[in-house]
């Protein structure tokens, strides 16, 4: 397999890419799960209703999309295959993580 990829390194480089966003896609769809449970469970055992109104607002689904830019912030150097201290990756990581955050938001 390895011999059959020397000619096209833009097939793993491809490949390893789309593993990221899929790792991304999942961390985004468990944290929403984990962080929309917890605050359920506290606001059930609370008077106050404001807590409800932060829950039918969804801040903590949206306070979890943060989880998945952060994998996309860290994986993306190894997903391109560049080391953690080269510039490639200090700058690209940044901009693909704020992409994935605004294009979350829409």
């Amino acid at each position: 397999m390895q011999k059959s990829l020397s000619y096209a390194p833009w097939l793993s480089t491809l490949g390893a890419v789309a593993l990221l966003a899929v790792v991304a896609w999942l961390t985004d769809q468990l944290a929403k799960r984990a962080f929309r449970g917890f605050a359920r469970r506290v606001a059930a055992r609370t008077r106050s209703t404001w807590d409800d109104h932060i829950i039918d607002r969804r801040v903590f689904g949206r306070i979890a999309h943060v989880l998945p830019a952060l994998v996309t912030y860290y994986g993306v150097g190894l997903a391109l295959g560049v080391a953690p201290g080269e510039e490639a990756s200090a700058a690209l990581s940044p901009f693909l993580a704020v992409t994935y955050l605004l294009v979350r938001r829409v």
